[in-house]
């Protein structure tokens, strides 16, 4: 049963949420907009409580229930088709979401303001609040209470064991708003209306969301791998319909079960997570998190050989990374190689042994065994012609050090198609080494317009300091200066030149 959406003329409601049965209570008075369906709600309310979406959920408006796709009956709506406007109105003040039917915790969702006029909020704002979220992992109210107090007690027998498990750090009068409001203000980020965009508006989508996450393709590719090797789909449009049609509920049960529950699954993750780690001490636990699980995890190899490389000690690093390599080949076999040379980067499971090759060739650079990392970087190319790991940025570097410039320009002719902030560095290099200042100052005049800071780090190294790594343009300036900044330093004259355009104007 579908309601119609009847227009109140309310743009939003401030609705407050008060756990049950807690004393004193934990509540948070939010600003929602109207249009939000009771799906979108229910990821609100976790976010409000700090939950982690682990268990089934439903609301009770009225005498009806509403849920997810997977609990649907004559008795369970679905929560995606009614929005709060249709079902609060300008009368109703109250309804209930029940969370964990197991350990039984209810939440009283009361509505304090209905307001007219005002533009549509871009996400839900918490304007008040009090108390830390309980633990959804507390066993429901009552034991929740229960290790509160033991918690006032360090000579209570169980204080250990609770705070072990609660954490040493759990403050239950803890609450922040501004950190809150932080987590609501990313929501409408992770409930998009994909369907409704036009074909630009997804592309733009997913380039963002693989900026923030790199690894995105690949964990959702190794996700539709797994499900079509347990339940036999075929990629392409039957993988998505798949999917679509096993909700997420039921396709976060399937990761926990084939994925997190599998220990070789399990160990990828976190070697991925020690890749994209920024501190190294979360790299490094992460990295050994993942050979405990699976001794042959080649990404942690890859990541505490890579440390090895940051201490300093490039025999130790250069080392793991060829036992890493071995690994990999070891895990692909022959017959890969043979089967899937020049299209690597489509396979999945060759994005490991990609990554310690790459990482390997990059050691040799930095470590002068300048001809191996050519070859390296040279077989790279031969096996993924899409070099989804950038092999290209490290060969070019190396010809341009030698100043083999011919061979670097068809490089970045080939790869700079779709334009690229940093090989425009390179191309500028190019450019003033062999045809001079005046020629190229159209080249560094378009670098500069599309990655400034890699001029500023360029000529103060230690402005990189500085710089937030994790974001793109940080990471355009890293690529830029890991692989070019040497080349720039030997060019006679470049630095000079380019100081001199910075602070001088044009010099010809």
């Amino acid at each position: 049963m579908k309601k119609e959406k009847k227009d109140t003329g309310y743009s939003e409601y401030q609705i407050k949420f008060t756990i049950d049965a807690i004393d004193p209570p934990i509540w948070r008075s939010v600003r929602i907009p109207s249009s939000l369906t009771l799906g979108d709600l229910h990821y609100v309310i976790q976010a409000l409580m700090d939950w982690e979406d682990e268990h089934l959920h439903e609301f009770t408006v009225g005498k009806q229930s509403f849920g997810s796709a997977d609990m649907l009956d004559d008795e369970v709506l679905d929560e995606d088709e009614v929005t709060l406007d249709m079902l609060l109105g300008s009368t109703r003040k109250k309804f209930t979401y029940h969370y964990d039917f197991g350990d039984d915790w209810r939440v009283t969702a009361e509505v304090e303001k209905r307001l007219k006029g005002a533009e549509e909020l871009q996400h839900p704002v918490c304007v008040a609040g009090a108390r830390r979220g309980p633990s959804e992992a507390g066993g429901g109210p009552w034991r929740y209470l229960s290790a509160l107090e033991v918690l006032e007690n360090p000579e209570h027998p169980e204080y250990d064991e609770v705070r072990e498990w609660m954490g040493d750090d759990w403050d239950p009068e803890y609450f922040n708003l501004d950190e809150l409001n932080e987590v609501l203000g990313k929501l409408n980020k992770t409930r998009v209306p994909f369907d409704d965009m036009g074909e630009d508006e997804r592309d733009a989508l997913l380039e963002q969301m693989l900026d923030e996450d790199p690894f995105l393709e690949e964990r959702v590719m190794r996700l539709h791998n797994k499900i079509a090797e347990v339940y036999g789909v075929d990629a392409g449009d039957d993988m998505h319909a798949f999917v679509e049609k096993m909700g997420p509920d039921e396709l976060k049960h399937f990761a926990e079960t084939h994925l997190a529950g599998n220990a070789v699954e399990a160990a990828h993750e976190f070697g991925l997570l020690a890749l994209a780690a920024e501190d190294p001490d979360e790299k490094t636990e992460f990295a050994e998190k993942a050979l405990e699980l699976d001794p042959q995890n080649v990404d942690a190899r890859i990541v505490l050989a890579n440390n090895a490389l940051l201490d300093g000690d490039e025999k130790s690093s250069i080392k793991q990374l060829r036992e890493a390599v071995s690994v990999a080949e070891a895990r692909l076999g022959k017959k890969f190689f043979l089967q899937y040379r020049g299209s690597f980067g489509e396979r999945i499971e060759a994005r490991p042994y990609l990554r310690a090759r790459q990482s390997l060739a990059r050691a040799l650079r930095l470590s002068g065994k300048v001809e191996e990392a050519t070859r390296v970087y040279e077989d790279l190319l031969d096996l993924d012609r899409e070099d989804c790991c950038g092999a290209h940025y490290g060969l070019i570097g190396v010809l341009l050090v030698a100043r083999e410039y011919h061979q670097a320009r068809v490089l970045i002719d080939r790869f700079r198609e779709d334009g690229d902030p940093a090989l425009a560095w390179a191309s500028v290099l190019v450019q003033y080494a062999t045809l001079g200042a005046k020629a190229a100052t159209g080249e560094l005049e378009d670098a500069i317009a599309q990655a400034p800071q890699v001029a500023t780090c360029l000529l103060d190294p230690d402005t990189l300091d500085d710089l937030d790594l994790s974001s793109m343009d940080g990471h355009i300036v890293f690529v830029a200066l890991d692989t070019f900044a040497e080349a720039w330093q030997e060019c006679p004259g470049a630095l000079e030149w380019l100081s001199s355009f910075v602070f001088g104007g044009e010099q010809n």
